[in-house]
């Protein structure tokens, strides 16, 4: 991507410290990247550059986008992180239901600074606008890059060759892998990947 910018346009990539190793791949690749914190020294020193931008990507929801004017030159996008969600989010989080008309108003500015968003099938975008309260057009079907080798036989024989060397004990028997991608009291989440591979291996290998 940062390679097909247009001349005189870069990337820049605000991160959060938990990824340091992969902010520094991108930095060794000639992409400027920015450790993001929200605290005052971002809102003073980055939000101007933000505002800037003709077209910011978000993998996350970012609490500091419903306190900014949206620019008619600026496109938000949303990315969301995973390929699906099992956890209720938004507004079809029960715990939203308990905050305070106030929060509720600022969780609802930051969904609508939202242009588009991008997502891997019609049944998460339909999570999206039950969970974000947006109209069906900000929708963009895109699908999965990262999950589309779970549909690939080569793919999936060597991910069941390797299950089958690590632990040969599970064969002949039913396995249900259970990886949670959301945790209220950790600051980590596990990889969706993990689910998505335990599902296959649950169809294929046994």
């Amino acid at each position: 991507m940062a390679k097909k910018m247009p001349n005189k346009k870069h990337l820049i990539v605000f991160y959060e410290p938990s990824i340091e190793a992969a902010a520094t791949d991108l930095a060794a690749r000639g992409i400027r990247t920015i450790q993001f914190r929200n605290n005052l020294s971002f809102v003073f020193k980055y939000i101007p550059l933000v505002m800037q931008a003709r077209v910011l990507f978000c993998d996350n929801y970012y609490a500091f986008l419903g306190g900014l004017a949206h620019p008619n030159s600026m496109k938000i996008v949303q990315l969301w992180h995973a390929n699906g969600a099992i956890k209720r989010f938004g507004w079809e989080d029960k715990a939203t239901d308990k905050r305070s008309n106030a929060d509720k108003r600022r969780f609802q500015a930051v969904y609508d600074h939202f242009d588009d968003f991008v997502v891997a099938s019609e049944a998460m975008g339909q999570v999206f606008q039950n969970s974000y309260h947006i109209a069906d057009n900000h929708i963009k079907l895109l699908g999965y890059p990262r999950s589309d080798r779970f549909l690939h036989e080569t793919w999936i024989k060597r991910a069941r060759n390797r299950v089958q060397r690590v632990a040969p004990e599970l064969l002949g028997r039913r396995v249900i892998f259970y990886a949670p991608t959301y945790r209220e009291a950790l600051s980590s989440n596990c990889l969706m990947g993990l689910w998505m591979l335990s599902m296959q291996t649950q169809k294929q290998l046994w």
